[in-house]
């Protein structure tokens, strides 16, 4: 009976031992992997980070052309305004009284 119970005792430590390192094993996977995950994120900060002043002054360009545009349609729509103006008071007067 005494060398049934060793031999449960020294299954059950097996066992034991088995799970321990599959376990340990896993976490030296995850490990790594998050290592790798965190340098990804790193590298992505910092090419963000990099580009970033790049990307300021496009927008900012970018920005000033829309206003150069917009400053151009408002020149040219009061432009039309006077000329409409002036046809319209060169019409009145070409008319004459009433």
């Amino acid at each position: 009976m005494e060398e049934v119970a060793q031999e449960y005792q020294n299954q059950i430590q097996n066992e034991r031992q088995s799970v321990q390192a599959e376990f340990n094993l896993m976490r030296g996977v995850l490990d790594c992997e998050e290592h790798e995950e965190l340098l990804k994120l790193k590298n992505e900060a910092g090419d963000i980070l990099h580009h970033l002043p790049e990307s300021e002054n496009a927008l900012i360009q970018q920005s000033q052309l829309v206003r150069a545009v917009l400053s151009e349609v408002e020149h040219r729509l009061q432009g039309s305004t006077m000329e409409m103006l002036q046809v319209e008071c060169f019409l009145t007067i070409e008319s004459g009284p009433d």
